[in-house]
């Protein structure tokens, strides 16, 4: 008689543990029992970022990123071997950077996309999903540069000179950019005076003692892919 009610009280232990079992295994967020009771509720998940369009950043009327991509010429620095060149497309309406072609390689080096003619104003929206490096050029030709480069890492911007490779910075200081956010900056290079702006906020104006004369102006960043542009707007030299 002992064994008898010894088994029969072992076979009831395992069918109460196979029905906790069975009523854990699979639990969902906010799962209930049979008497209404929640079981576990599982926090939210963080909603996937949406690429917005960006509000216009200057009053002139934006380019539209097939027209660029079709007539600006890009230039990388430090050049890459014959045919390997930064790769741009267009991405659901925006100018996308998407590494090094013709095997959409990575590289950290600079690529850029330059005005077909001279301007002394340029102004763009920017999206940086993971690139890090995003920058403006004006004055551009055979003497040189003008560059602004904003720094996502480091929360800092600087504004530099290039003339045959040399980089000498004029300016330079915070800029706070957020990642999967858009942000408009603008650089004006008129005559000897720079004046840059982040958000609509200026972050330098200098007077440059050694000018660059006019040149072509644009678009920057490193070939890492991981960041789109939108509302390229200039100002043509007069």
């Amino acid at each position: 008689m002992r064994q008898l009610i010894s088994a029969l009280f072992t076979l009831t232990l395992l069918a109460v543990g196979m029905g906790m079992v069975g009523a854990c295994s699979t639990p969902q967020a906010g799962a209930s029992n049979d008497a209404g009771n929640t079981i576990l509720t599982y926090p939210a998940g963080q909603a996937t970022p949406t690429v917005g369009r960006p509000a216009p950043a200057l009053a002139a009327p934006a380019l539209k990123a097939q027209d660029v991509l079709e007539s600006w010429q890009v230039v990388d620095l430090p050049a890459g071997l014959p045919g390997e060149v930064g790769r741009w497309i267009t991405r659901d309406g925006y100018l996308a950077q998407d590494g090094i072609q013709p095997a959409a390689n990575l590289s950290s080096r600079t690529t850029m996309l330059l005005s077909p003619l001279p301007a002394t104003e340029i102004s763009a929206a920017f999206y940086d999903q993971h690139n890090g490096t995003a920058g403006l050029i004006s004055n551009a030709g055979d003497h040189g540069f003008y560059r602004l480069l904003l720094d996502r890492g480091t929360g800092t911007f600087s504004l530099e000179r290039v003339v045959d490779g040399v980089a000498t910075v004029l300016a330079g200081g915070t800029a706070v950019v957020g990642e999967d956010t858009w942000h408009t900056m603008q650089l004006s290079g008129g005559g000897n005076t720079l004046i840059v702006r982040l958000d609509g906020r200026e972050l330098a104006r200098i007077t440059d003692a050694k000018p660059l004369p006019a040149g072509k102006v644009g678009i920057m960043t490193r070939a890492l892919g991981g960041i789109m542009f939108d509302q390229i707007s200039l100002t043509e030299e007069n």
